[in-house]
């Protein structure tokens, strides 16, 4: 059934209208529909990508639109209960669970994770935005030998966003300074998991003095 708003060719959801008219009727309070914060559902469809799911396996599983489903994994605004509830539906095949559950050398993710924590990113904050328990990112970045394939998709994916903004924990700061872990600056991209690579320990700037410098242009600056 289409949605009954005039020209508006999308499917309707509830009340005979598409998920775009529902919302706008609910945010004016004409109609009251289950509203809920996306955050379960963003990291459902994160833990879906890990394990090689695309968006376009899940939006034929769920009925949803990908263009929804990014939103949701954007947590660009609250999302319909219904919503919610389609998006946890969604599992990955037997075949999906089995290779993301398969083991790489750990050295790019604890490397990785060495540097956010370098930069100021505490092992909670990292914790959450993994989907992972305090516990496990301990363990990836200073103990394992081998992780799962899923665990360093979701580090690097972390990394590649985080890696030029640091954060003001100290507290997260020092503890990498005791162990020695070196910030993202420290690696050329394509030695990050190669454990025969050197760092780049040189220059006389502080790491903080350097990321100002390169910050604003992202390419501009000089790393020296």
């Amino acid at each position: 059934m289409k949605c009954e708003r005039e020209k508006c060719r999308r499917k309707a959801r509830a009340r005979g209208l598409c998920e775009k008219h529902l919302l706008h009727a609910a945010s004016l309070g004409r109609v009251d529909v289950g509203m809920v914060e996306p955050l379960v559902a963003s990291r459902h469809i994160q833990f879906l990508l890990n394990h090689e799911v695309s968006f376009c396996e899940m939006s034929r599983a769920s009925g949803l639109a990908w263009n929804t489903l990014r939103a949701v994994l954007d947590q660009a605004r609250p999302i319909l209960k219904e919503t919610e509830s389609r998006v946890l539906k969604i599992q990955p095949s037997l075949e999906q669970r089995v290779a993301a559950t398969a083991k790489v050398p750990a050295v790019g993710t604890a490397r990785r994770l060495q540097g956010l924590a370098a930069i100021g990113y505490d092992n909670r904050f990292l914790a959450q935005r993994l989907g992972a328990s305090e516990v496990s990112v301990w363990r990836w970045m200073s103990q394992s030998q081998r992780v799962e394939v899923w665990a360093a998709k979701a580090v690097v994916e972390l990394f590649n966003e985080l890696q030029m903004i640091p954060c003001p924990s100290s507290r997260s700061r020092t503890r990498a300074a005791k162990f020695g872990w070196l910030p993202p600056f420290a690696w050329d991209e394509e030695d990050l998991d190669n454990p025969d690579a050197e760092p780049h320990m040189g220059g006389k700037s502080t790491w903080i003095e350097r990321y100002e410098v390169i910050r604003p242009g992202m390419s501009g600056g000089s790393l020296i």
